[in-house]
């Protein structure tokens, strides 16, 4: 616990200093005003992808079957996931950009 708190501490640390004090830009902030937003929205389109029968086809095609034999099964789960989060990304930072909060 004191080994991950003191690189929790860290990284806020150094959060701060570089968002706070030398102004460079917040890239998570998006998703900090926006949790709501990306939280329901992500999981209302993976229920609604897999009742269509697309959340397989879409791994499979786009990722799992022309990354698989060249870099093992691990690298395309983890290309998926990131594709998902950057996905997500752009909508609550669309959605920020333009004003739009979904609050509760």
């Amino acid at each position: 616990m004191l080994w991950t708190g003191g690189w929790a501490l860290l990284a806020l640390a150094a959060a701060h200093v570089l968002v706070d004090r030398r102004g460079m830009p917040a890239l998570g902030r998006s998703f900090g005003v926006n949790a709501i937003a990306a939280y329901a929205g992500s999981a209302v389109m993976v229920y609604a992808f897999a009742g269509l029968g697309w959340w397989e086809p879409i791994y499979t095609v786009g990722f799992a079957g022309w990354m698989t034999p060249r870099f093992g099964p691990y690298l395309p789960s983890l290309a998926f996931a990131l594709a998902f989060v950057a996905f997500w990304w752009g909508v609550v930072r669309r959605m920020d950009r333009r004003g739009w909060y979904v609050r509760i």
